[in-house]
C-alpha cells in the first residue's frame, strides 16, 4: 500500500512539469521588466523644475516623427516590435514628466497622453486595414522593375 503512494502517473510529472514551466515564464517576464525600471536611465527632470511645457513639446515632436518613420517602413520586418518598444519607453516619459507639470500644464500632458494612446489605436488600424494594400503594391512595383527574359 505504502509503494502505491510513492508511485505517480506520467500525467503527474507532466503536470508538475508544466506547473514550473508556467512559474518560471511568470519569474523572467515579471523580472525582465521590472529589472530596467530600476535600473533603467532616469529621464531627466524638467528643465525649468517647475514646468514641463517643453517636455512636452519635445514628447509630441519625437512621437509624431517615430510614428511616421514607422508607417514609412510598416512592410519591412520587425516595424511593429520597435514602435511597441518606443510606446513603452514614451509611456515611462511621459509619466516622469508629468510630476513635473503644474496645475496650468495638466490639460497639455492629457490632451498628449490622449493623443499617444489615440495613434495607437491608429497605427494597430493601419496594420490591420492599410498595411495589407502597401504590401502589395510594393510587390506590384517590384515586379515591374524586374528584368524581363
Amino acid at each position: 500500500m505504502a509503494a502505491d503512494r510513492t508511485q505517480r502517473s506520467a500525467g503527474w510529472y507532466a503536470g508538475a512539469f508544466l506547473f514550473w514551466l508556467i512559474a518560471a515564464w511568470l519569474a523572467t517576464v515579471g523580472l525582465s521588466s521590472l529589472i530596467p525600471q530600476i535600473f533603467g536611465p532616469a529621464f531627466r527632470s524638467a528643465r525649468s523644475g517647475s514646468s514641463c511645457a517643453e517636455d512636452l513639446r519635445d514628447l509630441n515632436d519625437e512621437l509624431l516623427n517615430k510614428v511616421g518613420e514607422q508607417l514609412k517602413a510598416a512592410q519591412k520586418l520587425g516595424a511593429r516590435d520597435r514602435l511597441t518598444a518606443f510606446f513603452s519607453d514614451f509611456d515611462r516619459r511621459l509619466m516622469q514628466t508629468k510630476l513635473s507639470c503644474s496645475e496650468r500644464e495638466q490639460p497639455a500632458f492629457t490632451e498628449l497622453f490622449r493623443l499617444r494612446h489615440g495613434i495607437a489605436a491608429l497605427v494597430e488600424r493601419f496594420d490591420r486595414e492599410q498595411l495589407p494594400h502597401v504590401r502589395k503594391l510594393h510587390a506590384l512595383l517590384d515586379d515591374q522593375s524586374a528584368p524581363t527574359p
